[in-house]
Formats: C-alpha cells, sequence, structure tokens
C-alpha cells in the first residue's frame, strides 16, 4: 500500500522503496588487528537520492532519533556489497551515538575472501560502509525540498546489516 507523502507515492511493500542502502566512509576506526575487529561508522542522516514507485525523485534521509536496532545485535552479518552469499564477518555491537551516526564494531571472519578485504581495510585502501534497512514500517515525513526536491525523514527504520563497498552514496562515515 503506498504511502502519501506530499506529491510523492512511496510503496513501502515494494522492494525497491522497502530498503534503504546508504553508503559511508570509513573514520580510521580502531582496528584490532589480533581480534580482527573494526571501529566503524554505518549511518548518518545525510540525505541520499532517491525514486518513488512512480519515478519522482525525493531526498531519503534515515532519521537516527528514532531506530529500530532489534536486528543489529551482536551476530547481524557484516557483508561485502550488499550481497549475502559475500559474508564477511559480524556485529559485535551496534548502536546509534550521541551524534547521529550508526557506529559498530565489527569482527572479520578467517575465511580467504574476509581475510582479503580486512587487509584493505588495514591498509586505508577499503574505507567506505554502508547500510541494509528495512523501511517496510518506518513512518515517512515531509521534511521540507533540497535543490527544489522533496527531503523524506524515515523514523523508526531498522537496520539488518552492515556492508563494505569500494562506491559509497554517503561519504560522512566509514572506518
Amino acid at each position: 500500500m503506498p504511502v502519501a507523502v506530499g506529491d510523492l507515492s512511496i510503496d513501502l511493500s515494494d522492494p525497491k522503496c522497502r530498503e534503504a542502502h546508504h553508503s559511508h566512509v570509513f573514520e580510521r576506526g580502531v582496528i584490532d588487528i589480533e581480534k580482527r575487529t573494526v571501529a566503524l561508522s554505518f549511518s548518518s542522516e545525510n540525505p541520499v537520492r532517491r525514486e518513488d514507485s512512480r519515478g519522482n525523485e525525493y531526498w531519503e534521509v534515515l532519521d537516527h532519533s528514532a531506530v529500530d536496532m532489534s536486528r543489529m545485535g551482536e551476530g547481524a552479518p557484516v557483508l561485502w556489497g550488499h550481497n549475502k552469499r559475500e559474508h564477511l564477518g559480524a556485529v559485535v555491537t551496534a548502536e546509534i551515538a550521541a551524534d547521529k551516526k550508526g557506529r559498530a564494531i565489527v569482527r572479520f571472519s578467517r575465511s580467504a575472501f574476509a581475510s582479503e578485504k580486512f587487509e584493505d581495510v588495514r591498509e586505508g585502501i577499503l574505507r567506505y560502509t554502508s547500510v541494509g534497512g528495512d523501511l517496510t514500517n518506518a513512518e515517512p515525513i515531509e521534511d521540507g525540498t533540497r535543490e527544489g526536491i522533496p527531503v523524506i525523514r524515515f523514523r523508526n527504520w531498522c537496520p539488518f546489516e552492515i556492508t563494505l563497498t569500494p562506491l559509497p552514496a554517503d561519504t560522512r562515515v566509514g572506518i
């Protein structure tokens, strides 16, 4: 069932609109080589340009004042490029910090593929993250315009995975 937000019709049951993927640049976080853990940020309130089910553009903002973190507990997946077949590790801890960024400590697997990506992180070559989130139960709220395009703020969204990616949509957070 589409949700009308201003002139937009956002169908949160449509897979294209239901999942939010926001990418971020790593802030050089703490890397523990022995434990294979990395501190990183995975989300912010930086607007990302999207289209509704009719092709109308809007800016999507993941509101960090109301986030359902139930799926980001210990063990949530860390993936490569949002691909569930390319598993890199698991979330150790995750929270929404006072600076309105999603922050986590993630642990890398010892698989060959994950070890390769962990080495790229250690060397500063791989610096970007993205978050996969479910907007199905989110509350879309009109929040003005940016560059003449409506801004829609989503409250009560639910992050469910952290991804490493070479091409970020949001360059404000990462490792």
